[in-house]
């Protein structure tokens, strides 16, 4: 039996993006944001780890619940460890005061990201299989796509 693709997972995830720039991140349903910002940490986690993400935004409470939505709690979980590297276990909200911290505990923040990264799990590489479950799930909330009933 030939394994499935869901190819069109990401490219789901694309056109929300692009819903989401174009008409505003409320523009999507609960489920669509939730399948968007798992692609959105996931892009930038795997191609810059950790470090990467944090340079550009600090939503990883966000990216925790997304991950565990799509029943990725491995995952999440190693999000939610990537918080333990900054003061009280929370990123620093300000983008600049976060930049200028990582800054100044760079060998720190290398060396915990770095840790934490080793540890993603085979359900890492498998988004798409999660992805294409969690819509399946929800299927009437994607307003992308179009729903035909059977009935």
């Amino acid at each position: 039996m030939a394994e499935a693709s869901y190819d069109w997972c990401p490219a789901l995830a694309s056109i929300l993006a692009e819903q989401a720039e174009n008409e505003g991140i409320k523009s999507l349903t609960g489920p669509e944001r939730i399948l968007l910002l798992a692609y959105a940490a996931w892009g930038l986690i795997g191609n810059g780890g950790f470090q990467c993400f944090y340079e550009n935004q600090s939503d990883m409470e966000d990216v925790v619940a997304a991950f565990t939505a799509l029943g990725m709690t491995k995952t999440a979980s190693y999000c939610r460890d990537s918080m333990k590297v900054f003061p009280k276990g929370k990123p620093i909200k300000d983008d600049a005061k976060r930049e200028t911290w990582m800054n100044d505990n760079e060998d720190k923040v290398l060396n915990w990201m770095a840790l934490v990264q080793v540890y993603l799990t085979d359900e890492w590489s498998a988004i798409d299989t999660h992805a294409a479950r969690y819509i399946r799930d929800n299927l009437k909330q994607f307003k992308s796509l179009k729903v035909v009933d059977d009935d």
